[in-house]
């Protein structure tokens, strides 16, 4: 009577599991949720100084030079937002 042979189930203890590169991904997961808090307060700091720029930018008289703040405040909240990017972005962070 011929026997049957069973196929290997994906999972089996046959395959074999690559306990550094589990280590590795577990560590850069943990990693973006240390950096997310940091990132949300930097993302509302930014909209935060992006907005009063923007209005004091539309509510200076013309002419006057406090439209200079505004824009150096427009410049500090870009300035926020790319250190921001340099958290999200993986290649940017030191090793």
């Amino acid at each position: 009577m011929p026997t049957q042979q069973q196929a290997p189930t994906t999972g089996s203890a046959e395959t074999p599991v690559n306990p550094f590169k589990k280590k590795l991904e577990e560590e850069q997961a943990q990693q973006r949720g240390n950096h997310l808090m940091l990132r949300n307060v930097l993302n509302a700091v930014f909209m935060l100084m992006a907005l009063i720029a923007m209005v004091g930018i539309v509510a200076s008289p013309q002419g006057s030079t406090l439209i200079m703040v505004w824009y150096g405040l427009g410049l500090v909240a870009v300035l926020v937002k790319m250190v921001e990017v340099m958290l999200r972005v993986p290649f940017m962070k030191r090793r």
